[in-house]
C-alpha cells in the first residue's frame, strides 16, 4: 500500500474500533458500463449515457469525477485533456477553470460529425439525468496519478466535495429509514484519503476500494474493514490471485474490471464475483439475482 494510505489507515485504527461491514448493500446490476458507454460513444459524456440507455436500455454506469481549478466536479478520466478533448495544452485538469473546461469539445475525437461539440459534463448534470432516467451510478473519485499516490489533501478535497454534492442531490433517498441501493450511487476510488473523506461527509452512501495490483494492499480485508467499505473493485489482470472466498466471507461485495468477454464473465461469476465493469454491451448482464 502507498505510504500515505498506510498513515491514514494507522490513524483510523488508533481512533476507532473496526465496525462490521454493511452487508445490506447489493449491486443492483451485475453489468456496469465502463466510462458510461464502453467503446461506443465519447467516454464520460452525457452522449455516452444516452447512447447506452437509448440503444441498449443500459441502466448501470461507471464514470470518473475530478475537480476543476475552481472546485467544480466534472466528468473526466485522464489527468490531462489531450486524448479526449479539443484542448491543445498539456496542463492538468485540476489546473484549469470550469469555464475553460465547459467550452471544450469532448466528442470530435471519437466521431467528428456525430459528436462534434459534445461538452465535458458537470457532475450535477449527469446526476440529474441519471436520476430522471433511473440509471444507477458508480462514481469514481478521481485525481491525477500524483494526487492518488501522495497528495492526501487533494484527494480529501475531492472526496469531500463530490460526497457533499451527492448527499445534497440524494437527500430525499438518504433520509429514508430503509436505503434503496438500486437508486443510491456507489463511490469508488484508488485513494484511501478520498474514501475516508466521503465516509465522513456521507456515511450512508456505499463505498468501494479500487485495487490495481494485489501487492498494493497486502492486508486488504483489514483495510476494507477499517474503511467500513461495502465492496472492493479488483482488476481482471490478477483477480485470480486473491482469496475471493475470504473476501466474500468477510461480507464484501466484489466487482471486477474491465471484463469484456461473456466467457470471462461466466468464469468470474462461478467464483462468486458480484458484478463486472465492462466496455462491451454484448456482455450478459441483467439485474442481479443470485450469483
Amino acid at each position: 500500500m502507498l505510504n500515505c494510505a498506510k498513515k491514514i489507515i494507522y490513524k483510523m485504527t488508533c481512533l476507532a474500533p473496526i465496525t462490521p461491514t454493511n452487508q445490506e448493500f447489493q449491486y443492483p446490476f451485475n453489468k456496469i458500463m465502463h466510462r458510461c458507454a464502453g467503446n461506443d460513444a465519447p467516454e464520460n459524456t452525457l452522449a455516452a449515457i444516452k447512447f447506452g440507455l437509448e440503444i441498449h436500455n443500459n441502466r448501470a454506469i461507471e464514470f470518473d469525477v475530478q475537480l476543476s481549478r475552481d472546485g467544480v466536479p466534472i466528468l473526466m478520466h485522464d489527468e490531462t485533456l489531450s486524448r479526449t478533448t479539443s484542448f491543445g495544452g498539456s496542463d492538468l485538469v485540476k489546473n484549469i477553470s470550469h469555464n475553460t473546461l465547459s467550452g471544450l469539445d469532448a466528442g470530435s475525437w471519437f466521431d467528428e460529425i456525430k459528436y462534434r461539440n459534445e461538452r465535458i459534463p458537470l457532475f450535477t448534470e449527469v446526476v440529474d439525468y441519471c436520476k430522471t432516467n433511473a440509471v444507477w451510478m458508480n462514481i469514481e473519485l478521481k485525481g491525477s496519478d500524483a494526487d492518488v499516490r501522495s497528495d492526501d489533501r487533494r484527494m480529501d478535497l475531492i472526496g469531500r466535495t463530490v460526497a457533499s454534492h451527492t448527499s445534497s442531490l440524494f437527500r430525499e433517498e438518504l433520509d429514508k429509514d430503509v436505503l434503496d441501493y438500486t437508486v443510491i450511487p456507489l463511490f469508488s476510488s484508488f485513494s484511501v484519503a478520498a474514501l475516508v473523506a466521503a465516509k465522513e461527509v456521507a456515511p450512508t452512501i456505499p463505498r468501494a476500494l479500487l485495487v490495481k495490483f494485489k501487492e498494493d494492499v497486502p492486508n486488504l480485508i483489514e483495510v476494507l474493514q477499517i474503511l467500513e467499505a461495502n465492496a472492493v473493485h479488483l482488476c481482471d489482470d490478477d483477480i485470480l490471485e486473491y482469496d475471493l472466498v475470504s473476501l466474500k466471507s468477510a461480507g464484501f461485495k466484489i466487482m471486477c474490471y474491465t471484463v469484456n468477454t461473456p466467457e470471462r464473465v461466466d468464469l468470474l461469476r462461478s467464483l462468486g464475483i458480484d458484478a463486472v465493469c465492462t466496455d462491451n454491451f454484448a456482455v450478459t448482464g441483467d439485474r442481479i439475482k443470485s450469483i
